[in-house]
């Protein structure tokens, strides 16, 4: 019992430094750099999300952010506290929508009190579990980011929820 209290203790401690390390390094400068617009030949909306490699481009996790397609080919991305663009399609997080939605992926992944503040960012939870409420009305999660296995056994699938904090829930 106490050797599982040591390993959980330190694999915190451990994910903790590298999220607080990946996170002081990720945050954009212009959040213009967060819209766009590409081919969209099926001409059907979409959300999906991206991966990057979180801090340096060896590392062990994945920066996770939503990205959302209008049928018209202009998209739109939303950071979850780092970059919001430069990342590839996380598989498994594709889904066909309506242009109405971006409306509820904005406010999910972007907007209080989905979207908690910064000041709480390792507290609530990380880039994965804001991620995940982006995609809440999709069903799918980031499952397949690298280091999500951990990040959701220390905050859950969207967040650790908790009292006084309960109102980002």
């Amino acid at each position: 019992m106490v050797k599982k209290r040591k390993l959980y203790l330190y694999g915190t401690i451990v994910l903790t430094i590298f999220l607080v390390t990946a996170c002081s390094c990720l945050r954009p400068k212009d959040d213009a750099l967060c819209k766009g617009s590409e081919a969209n030949p099926n001409g059907c909306p979409s959300v999906w999300v991206e991966v990057r490699p979180a801090f340096f481009p060896q590392s062990p996790g994945d920066h996770t952010y939503v990205k959302f397609l209008e049928g018209n080919g202009q998209w739109q991305s939303f950071h979850c506290f780092g970059h919001c663009n430069g990342g590839k399609e996380l598989q498994d997080t594709k889904s066909y929508t309506v242009d109405d939605n971006e409306k509820i992926v904005q406010y999910m992944a972007d907007q209080t009190p989905c979207k908690w503040p910064e000041d709480y960012y390792l507290i609530i939870g990380v880039c994965h579990q804001l991620a995940n409420r982006g995609l809440f009305y999709t069903q799918k999660t980031v499952k397949n980011a690298r280091m999500y296995n951990w990040t959701s056994f220390v905050y859950d699938t969207y967040g650790s929820r908790f009292e006084p904090l309960k109102e980002y829930d």
